[in-house]
């Protein structure tokens, strides 16, 4: 079989084959007002899609509004040409939706695949590399065991149960964490789960290790830390925390995470390829909005 054939035949696996065959091959000749529906229903679905896969995205909204404009002028000065990639754009949303929650399903998980935003795990993953997630709960995380008499940690700060001992340097690395309740001390290593939660103070997915598992009467919650020397804390090193929630010291999780919060632990890496998303919405919404390049921006990302 030629490399001719193996094209033709390999054509039914791309689904934009069918979108050719089944939606643009029957707008042809329809009339101009149904060609003006069609085009509204795909903005609208457009930005209902890209708010809901991106909802996160701090500059997903100018984006979004930057991209219905193009479409709306290109659409004008060509009508068949503006539908089409109307069209395109509308069902390659689409196909990534049924992929995310069709990987979801199998993995356990609402959240399947994360993009990673920063150097917080060098050298093991970098910016724009897409990590995959697997649904987890507390026996299938890794991390050093601590059981604590209390009844619950949730909106617990770190300070109130926990010290943290530092190495004698100029630039002081955590070393390890001490529990005075109970007389334990659990060294900081990277030998525990990686695992992603949403940080309410950072308003992103933060992918680090699990450093520290602590049991309690209401469930099992985890201490978190990057792998990057840049990283010199854990990420509930808060201090005290007063009545608003507002920390004494900066720092990414105010509080210990609950295992059932966890968005999943990672169990692939995929190098490199959330970069274009992070073009799109990190780097070019940071240019377009503020003039500059994301603070964490590195490398080709």
């Amino acid at each position: 079989m030629g490399f001719k054939e193996i094209r033709k035949k390999m054509q039914w696996l791309d689904p934009f084959t069918y979108v050719d065959r089944l939606v643009i091959a029957r707008t042809d000749n329809l009339g101009k007002e149904k060609k003006h529906a069609i085009f509204l229903f795909c903005l609208l679905f457009l930005a209902a899609a890209f708010l809901g896969l991106v909802p996160m995205a701090a500059n997903a909204l100018p984006l979004l509004v930057v991209l219905i404009a193009i479409l709306g002028i290109f659409y004008y000065s060509n009508r068949k040409e503006g539908l089409d990639w109307a069209i395109y754009i509308s069902f390659a949303f689409a196909f990534a939706w049924i992929l995310f929650t069709g990987i979801g399903l199998l993995l356990g998980t609402n959240s399947p695949m994360v993009i990673v935003l920063s150097g917080s795990m060098e050298p093991l993953y970098h910016r724009g590399d897409v990590i995959i997630l697997q649904g987890t709960d507390a026996a299938g995380l890794q991390g050093k065991e601590v059981q604590l008499n209390r009844e619950t940690l949730a909106e617990v700060p770190l300070s109130s149960f926990a010290e943290l001992i530092y190495s004698d340097s100029q630039e002081p690395q955590i070393e390890k964490i001490s529990f005075p309740a109970t007389g334990q001390t659990v060294d900081i290593t990277k030998q525990g789960s990686i695992v992603v939660y949403w940080s309410l103070l950072r308003k992103q997915p933060i992918i680090h290790r699990v450093v520290a598992k602590l049991h309690v009467a209401d469930g099992t919650y985890v201490l978190t830390k990057g792998d990057s020397i840049q990283n010199s804390t854990i990420d509930q090193d808060c201090g005290p925390v007063d009545g608003l929630g507002r920390p004494s010291k900066n720092c990414i999780q105010l509080y210990p995470v609950k295992v059932e919060e966890l968005q999943g632990k990672a169990v692939l890496q995929i190098p490199f390829v959330g970069c274009f998303k992070l073009w799109l919405l990190d780097d070019l919404g940071s240019l377009i909005t503020k003039g500059r390049l994301p603070s964490d921006f590195s490398g080709i990302c």
